[in-house]
């Protein structure tokens, strides 16, 4: 269609080019008539320019012969006159001839010019007509081919149009055969589950219902949707007596669970059971457990009953562990502490991994396999890991209070002023003497706190990282809680100079990067002890002056509020502090304090 479109444009426009060519050839023949006319006029004035001339040598010839006769001078000037008119006539005549000669010419040449041009346009559009003729044959061709080719492809669709419906009926068919062939082989595997119901071989339970899931597996896969529902109605049919036999095997697991809960809640067993005895009898029980588990999910019988009942054994597990390791009224020993906190945590970790291994495959259960009800795992684990966390912390309290108990004796040394040392500088610097020997002592104490307290946490040590770092946490304040009551409740035996402050800031760093390497957070580290840092550093820093006149954050003492919230300036903390300074106005001031205190 393309090439019979250029062409017929292509005559088009030579059609369009005949009107003007018509026009040039007239135009030509209507030069060529008035050239003819030229050349006739031409002749006139030609045979008239012959008739002049001679006119003219006759009177020329009058002229001579007039000059020579007597009074015929008028005459000879009238022939004169009538010379130059013709002359002047003549030389117009030929200035008319030329122009109209050149003008004939010019446009003879132009319509030459405009004739050759018609032509050679004629002749390339005759080309592009005879190209475009054979393209557009070319392409008929083609078209031609190509319909007989589309014919050729029309009739081999609708053969194999043919051939497709014929081959779906014959594969719905076997189809149908097959489905059949199917439910009759799940409900073959289920009739062979169930006959085994009575058996303690695991091996055959488990290879047979390997067997049987596959055989459902592939059935449903083969029949599309509708196969679940057939598969599910087999299974429903023959679940009232697997149901007995997957009971029986939900309370045997629970049987073990019991039986290794039983011997590990034993009175002696957390003080006399070795944690590898502990470790190998868990070792042993998980393993077996998990293979239940994995038998339980595999199977294809809807079980959710018998799912909720495994979990509650598991749970019930923990929670029994948990409840009689927290049962004695009396703080237990350090060992024995560390102890039941490992036990708790790595049973408890297992079982209820176990739990989370549970909801999960339930969750990818199918539908036909979950059967009515919902499965109370996700409850479960949530009790249990109540318990633990709440037993966990507990004990992680426990240990950390029984750590300390080692070191309260080192507390109760630490930042005393011995009067007997005291009283041997005599001299005037003796106070200076005396504060470097007491920064010494006060530094080999805390050294040795530090150390007692690695030394019995590395002696009973606590199995997970988490739970450690939840011991030092517990720790890091009961020794905060502890260095306050020293530098603010210390007693009559400690004194406290603006001096030792730095002392006391360096003991406050050597303790927060104890903690730190133990794994506490810096930032917790920091926010622990912040209040009693900024006490040392701003407070008893400042002289006895400084601080009965309100720190410099007022004209007097009784300004200051009774308490601040997020500030270390009150009348309490300046009382302690002052209360612990040895000096004649510290004592006065904190004396008339207590006296108003009293009075009011």
């Amino acid at each position: 269609m393309e090439w019979a479109e250029v062409y017929h444009s292509l005559v088009r426009k030579r059609n369009s080019c005949e009107g003007p060519l018509d026009a040039i050839v007239e135009e030509h023949c209507r030069l060529q008539q008035e050239f003819a006319a030229v050349v006739a006029e031409a002749k006139v004035l030609k045979g008239e320019n012959t008739r002049l001339a001679k006119e003219n040598e006759l009177l020329s010839h009058d002229l001579n012969t007039a000059g020579h006769s007597k009074g015929s001078a008028p005459r000879v000037k009238s022939l004169e006159a009538q010379v130059e008119a013709l002359q002047s006539d003549f030389d117009e005549f030929r200035r008319s001839q030329q122009r109209v000669i050149t003008k004939y010419d010019d446009d003879l040449a132009e319509a030459k010019k405009q004739l050759e041009l018609s032509q050679d346009r004629e002749k390339k559009l005759q080309r592009e007509i005879a190209e475009l003729e054979k393209k557009l044959q070319t392409t008929s061709r083609d078209l031609h081919s190509t319909q007989e080719s589309l014919q050729r492809t029309n009739e081999e669709l609708e053969a194999t149009e043919r051939a497709r419906e014929t081959l779906i009926k014959e594969s719905l068919m076997k189809m149908e055969t097959m489905q059949h062939v199917k439910i009759k082989a799940v409900t073959k595997a289920v009739e062979d589950f169930i006959a085994l119901r009575d058996t303690r071989d695991m091996h055959k339970v488990v290879h047979l219902n390997t067997f049987m899931r596959d055989v459902v597996v592939d059935a449903i896969e083969m029949m599309g949707s509708d196969g679940e529902q057939h598969v599910a109605e087999v299974l429903h049919k023959g679940y009232g007596d697997a149901s007995e036999m997957l009971t029986g095997w939900v309370e045997y697991l629970g049987s073990e669970v019991k039986l290794f809960t039983d011997v590990l809640l034993k009175k002696e067993t957390w003080v006399a059971v070795e944690a590898e005895t502990r470790s190998r009898g868990l070792s042993l029980l998980v393993p077996k457990m998990a293979s239940y588990v994995d038998f339980l999910t595999s199977s294809c019988f809807p079980c959710s009953q018998e799912w909720n009942i495994y979990c509650a054994y598991l749970t019930d597990a923990v929670l029994q562990c948990v409840s009689a390791a927290s049962a004695t009224t009396a703080l237990p020993p350090l060992p024995s502490l560390t102890f039941r906190l490992n036990t708790i945590s790595h049973i408890a970790g297992e079982f209820m991994q176990l739990l989370t291994s549970i909801s999960e495959q339930w969750a990818a259960r199918p539908s036909y396999a979950k059967g009515t009800g919902g499965l109370n795992c996700a409850s479960l684990l949530h009790t249990a890991s109540a318990g633990v966390q709440t037993f966990t912390s507990d004990t992680c309290v426990k240990i950390a209070t029984q750590a300390m108990a080692s070191v309260h004796r080192l507390f109760d040394d630490l930042y005393i002023i011995d009067m007997s040392h005291y009283k041997k500088y005599k001299h005037k610097d003796a106070y200076t003497k005396y504060n470097k020997h007491l920064k010494q002592a006060n530094s080999t104490t805390m050294k040795m706190i530090i150390e007692t307290l690695e030394t019995n946490l590395s002696e009973t040590p606590v199995d997970t990282p988490v739970l450690l770092t939840n011991v030092y946490v517990h720790l890091m304040k009961e020794v905060c809680a502890r260095c306050n009551g020293l530098f603010l409740s210390g007693g009559p035996s400690r004194w406290y100079y603006p001096e030792q402050a730095t002392p006391l800031e360096e003991d406050l760093t050597r303790v927060k990067r104890y903690f730190t390497s133990k794994g506490v957070s810096k930032d917790l580290v920091s926010k622990q002890f912040s209040r009693l840092s900024a006490i040392v550093s701003t407070v008893m820093s400042q002289t006895t002056e400084h601080l009965i006149s309100g720190g410099g954050l007022c004209l007097q003492f009784s300004e200051l509020p009774e308490e601040a919230k997020g500030s270390v300036w009150s009348r309490t903390i300046v009382l302690q502090v002052l209360a612990h300074r040895k000096d004649k106005k510290a004592k006065q001031f904190t004396q008339k304090q207590a006296k108003k205190k009293r009075t009011s």
